[in-house]
């Protein structure tokens, strides 16, 4: 190569690495590159950890000591190997026994009576770990010493009661189970908006924000970074400047897949108050199995949102994971909204030591508030209203005998659509004996 030639090579070289130098630089003070980059560290940081500590961790760990210990067994005492063989499958025997005579559904009997009949050892430590609950004990006595304290919140009109029964008296032993076993009144005067999809739920959500005068509580299974996590931080954090009270709650799975572990200190910092339920720590407990699913908003005890949509951008399909991507939402404004306030502070208290005065919040709408310039459509009166939630403490199965209650009182139709479809023996006997009966049952 001639002199001429290789400078020129050479200066054009240092000008590319100098270009590339640039742009990393550029990238790495861009806060959008900073944080794409940050979250796929953490993200496969936080799933290393999520391997330790999931529930497939732990039966791998279980067979993996039967084997070690029938290994020890054998070894140690070949004289008695058919009687020990013979002791694991008696004590495996009992405690199927004592399986087939407590509560619970069909399925899930028969995976723990295979599971402790294949595999003894880890089978019978994997059932008591899993009957005994021992982490989820103070959550337990926690959320039960709550629902004392806001029992009076929560007590049923007879007005609404006698009316139910004069009108709908196919829907009065719902509304009698349903506040006698976990506490929900049944409520009218209260209107209601359905959202066929997460784009119209939160083209009317994010507005209803904005009007907010006294307080936003919020509480979601998932938030992620991204478009609309954007525009509902940024109303947040505006709302918080104004004094509004803000409080966000999500689960403490985001932790592994979603946000940083530390992010609701970012969030208080900003005047939102903000709580992880149940953050997941590297240790295997059963504590860790108890999740928050639930999808609730509330505003100045005037409004209440819920539904299947997290504030993610799959939800309003700013972002492709499965095709498109279809959840559903409703808003209630009224008597009923009272329901899902306390939900939410039920739920807010569960990691506090006092039950905090929950009066102030509970009142039915606030004077003077606004209503929000939003796009909704026509909302309508709904005769009756009953918000209610459920949790894995009560040994009630709620969400099954509403559903249930409901199938086998239709009269023409059951719809349902669903993205989880897992129909066990006494809901598919249900749908069946209703389709002879003439009703229409049709799932998507």
């Amino acid at each position: 190569m001639k002199p001429l030639q290789k400078r020129i090579f050479q200066r054009k070289a240092a000008e590319l690495r100098e270009e590339r130098r640039s742009r990393r630089q550029r990238k790495a003070e861009n806060p959008t590159e900073k944080r794409n980059l940050w979250r796929r560290t953490e993200k496969a940081r936080r799933g290393l950890v999520h391997v330790f500590i999931s529930r497939a961790a732990l039966i791998i760990g279980l067979v993996l000591l039967q084997i070690l210990f029938l290994a020890i067994s054998f070894e140690l005492l070949p004289q008695y190997t058919t009687h020990i063989e013979i002791l694991y499958r008696v004590i495996g025997l009992l405690v199927v026994i004592a399986i087939v005579n407590e509560e619970g559904t069909d399925a899930t009997k028969v995976t723990w009576m295979v599971f402790i009949m294949v595999l003894p050892i880890a089978g019978i430590a994997a059932y008591l770990y899993v009957r005994y609950d021992v982490g989820s004990r103070k959550i337990k006595k926690r959320l039960d010493s709550i629902r004392v304290d806001t029992a009076s919140y929560l007590q049923q009109d007879p007005r609404v009661r006698r009316a139910l029964h004069e009108d709908r008296p196919q829907m009065s032993g719902l509304s009698h189970y349903l506040m006698r076993q976990v506490g929900f009144p049944t409520y009218d005067r209260t209107t209601a908006v359905y959202f066929p999809t997460g784009e119209a739920f939160f083209e009317a959500f994010i507005p209803e924000l904005e009007a907010a005068e006294h307080y936003i509580f919020l509480e979601f299974f998932i938030i992620d970074f991204g478009k609309l996590w954007d525009q509902v931080l940024a109303v947040l954090r505006r709302k918080a400047e104004e004094g509004v009270e803000v409080r966000l709650m999500y689960d403490g799975m985001n932790s592994l897949t979603k946000t940083p572990i530390a992010y609701w200190k970012q969030l208080n910092e900003m005047g939102i108050k903000c709580k992880v339920f149940n953050q997941v720590r590297p240790v295997v407990s059963s504590v860790q199995n108890n999740r928050d699913h639930r999808k609730i908003c509330v505003i100045d005890g005037r409004v209440a949102y819920t539904g299947g949509v997290n504030i993610a951008d799959e939800y309003v399909n700013e972002r492709e994971r499965f095709g498109y991507w279809k959840d559903a939402g409703i808003r209630f404004e009224g008597d009923a909204v009272r329901s899902f306030n306390v939900m939410f502070l039920q739920m807010w208290q569960v990691s506090e030591e006092q039950t905090e005065d929950m009066g102030v919040y509970l009142k039915a709408g606030r004077s003077g508030a606004k209503t929000a310039n939003t796009v909704v459509p026509a909302a309508r009166p709904a005769d009756f209203v009953i918000p209610y939630g459920d949790s894995p403490f009560d040994h009630e199965d709620v969400g099954r005998t509403v559903y249930l209650y409901l199938i086998e009182h239709a009269k023409d139709y059951v719809h349902i659509m669903t993205p989880y479809l897992v129909l066990d023996k006494g809901v598919r006997r249900t749908l069946c004996q209703a389709a002879k009966c003439g009703v229409q049952i049709v799932i998507i």
